[in-house]
């Protein structure tokens, strides 16, 4: 099992309550939201916030961290889940898979999707940020929301993902793995492939937020 990276006083310190981490929180939970699971899994608690936030809106959240310190429901790793498969209707593992070794990456994933039964939702920190606009516009046959993405200007984060390069091979089959953290412009789709099938990833912080 790997040993935690952070000392749970980090998340007790004042400046970990950052304008940035908020913004995160919310985007977070309202992509949780949007689902409405009828249960999930959270991998990495960080100061517990998020789940207490869905707990109170009426969403059955299990918790598991390698920190017991933390007080998971669960104690245990991203890489050995002790759950059957399809055990959850949600897994959502937010600024937590960037503490692993790059090696490790993609067996975290296949992990968490294993576990999921509809949807898997991930961030990780980027040096890049965007800000998500929604249009809608409607025509005589149909309404329809077309999403656009604006890069920002901000400070880079804390810390960046050990390396670039994504794994796509793990991702390639279902239950579909969706990131919050949104493709550059230059791998944007073209106008055409966006209509068909816009991107449903979601974030405006002027930065990303700091370890959990």
């Amino acid at each position: 099992m790997t040993v935690p990276q952070v000392d749970p006083g980090h998340y007790q310190d004042r400046s970990y309550d950052t304008r940035e981490r908020f913004l995160s929180y919310w985007h977070q939970a309202d992509e949780v939201r949007q689902r409405q699971p009828s249960n999930m899994l959270e991998v990495g608690i960080g100061n517990g916030f998020l789940h207490r936030y869905l707990r109170s809106r009426g969403i059955d959240v299990h918790t598991l961290d390698i920190d017991e310190r933390l007080g998971p429901d669960t104690v245990g790793s991203v890489l050995d889940l002790p759950f059957e498969q399809g055990s959850f209707d949600l897994v959502c593992c937010f600024e937590t898979l960037e503490h692993l070794p790059w090696e490790s990456f993609e067996p975290a994933l296949r992990e968490l999707r294993r576990v999921g039964r509809r949807w898997v939702l991930l961030s990780l920190p980027d040096i890049t940020p965007y800000m998500r606009i929604d249009v809608m516009y409607k025509t005589p046959l149909r309404e329809k929301k077309v999403r656009r993405l604006m890069e920002l200007r901000g400070s880079p984060p804390v810390h960046v993902p050990q390396r670039s390069r994504s794994p796509s091979a793990a991702l390639s089959s279902r239950p579909s793995v969706r990131s919050s953290r949104c493709r550059s412009r230059r791998s944007m789709p073209s106008a055409r492939s966006r209509d068909r099938d816009p991107p449903t990833c979601s974030t405006s912080s002027s930065s990303s937020p700091a370890p959990r």
